[in-house]
């Protein structure tokens, strides 16, 4: 089934301004592309071979504009369940620092830091502890 995307004839001139002109982020000529064979009826895995993305990418970008139009397309929203949270402001970073620097890790009681690694213990054993406690367990 093809994509049926109407694409406003200003916003059609700016999308393909946006593709041909040298200058534009690669990202942002993509995402141009991408409406612009959906405003031409072509399938979703079409778009997705010729713009080498995946269909959920296609999807993404087909409803951003629905959404926004091209200043939609511009955002770089991102994806996940994080996505578009606010920033951690500076008091919440320098409370977070001092906890590291003054708190124990959870792992900490179950992890043998200063014990020296013995080449007779076994891998997967290593690999375990390294799991479980990634800071105490740096590459020397």
């Amino acid at each position: 089934m093809a994509a049926c995307l109407y694409v406003a004839p200003s916003d059609r001139t700016v999308l393909e301004r946006l593709i041909a002109n040298g200058k534009t982020p690669q990202k942002l000529a993509l995402r141009a592309r991408i409406v612009l064979l959906s405003w031409r009826g072509v399938g979703t895995m079409a778009i997705a071979r010729e713009a080498r993305v995946s269909k959920p990418a296609v999807w993404r970008w087909q409803e951003g504009y629905r959404e926004g139009g091209i200043e939609r397309l511009r955002k770089d929203k991102g994806k996940g369940p994080k996505a578009g949270k606010p920033r951690i402001s500076d008091a919440g970073r320098i409370r977070i620092v001092t906890m590291t620097a003054k708190q124990k890790p959870s792992c900490a009681a179950h992890c043998q830091a200063s014990r020296p690694r013995s080449p007779c213990r076994g891998r997967n054993l290593l690999l375990r502890e390294e799991r479980a406690c990634p800071l105490l367990h740096t590459p020397q």
